[in-house]
């Protein structure tokens, strides 16, 4: 799940995503903005694991509200 992505300079969106276990990161999104179609060649950077300290980061408010608000996990079981 998304919580957040913003820009973060010329070139680049800071971002923080939870997964489906509940674990945070943090990571830049980085492309040339004046290129044609740039978003399509957009590489994440910077991806870091920030589970045990999102609490004390900028987007605590928000990672919050995303562990309210994020749908349940959905696992298949299927017959032995």
């Amino acid at each position: 799940m998304l919580v957040n992505l913003f820009p973060d300079g010329g070139d680049h969106e800071f971002g923080q995503c939870m997964d489906e276990d509940g674990r945070v990161y943090s990571f830049d999104l980085v492309y040339d903005r004046q290129m044609p179609k740039a978003e399509g060649r957009a590489v994440l950077r910077n991806w870091t694991d920030v589970t045990d300290t999102w609490q004390h980061r900028s987007l605590a408010d928000e990672t919050a509200n995303a562990f309210i608000w994020r749908p349940p996990s959905r696992k298949t079981a299927l017959p032995a």
